[in-house]
């Protein structure tokens, strides 16, 4: 009776860590989807302009020290594209911004 027991908890034990593991992955999927939409509201670009009379920018994909990527429609080319945009740091010297460029 114990030894039945013992492996039926086995098995349970081992489906709650599995649940357990899929709903850490979900909860990390669900935080990094909040920080990418902040991050898409606090962009200049979160109008979704067109850039160059040519790329549409649609949503961000990602953000770094001084760019982002957004996923993009090149209306030219009739085609998704991601873009990368750089923006140089405000507190920056003028010849600094100029190495950038």
């Amino acid at each position: 009776f114990f030894q039945l027991r013992q492996s039926a908890l086995k098995k349970e034990d081992a489906d709650l860590q599995l649940e357990m593991e899929k709903l850490e992955r979900e909860r990390n999927l669900h935080i990094r989807e909040l920080k990418r939409i902040h991050n898409e509201d606090q962009s200049r670009f979160n109008n979704h302009p067109v850039l160059n009379e040519r790329y549409l920018l649609l949503m961000l994909l990602g953000k770094g020290g001084f760019s982002e990527v957004h996923k993009a429609f090149d209306l030219k080319e009739q085609r998704y594209v991601a873009c990368k945009v750089h923006q140089l740091n405000k507190d920056w010297k003028e010849d600094k911004k100029a190495n950038y460029i």
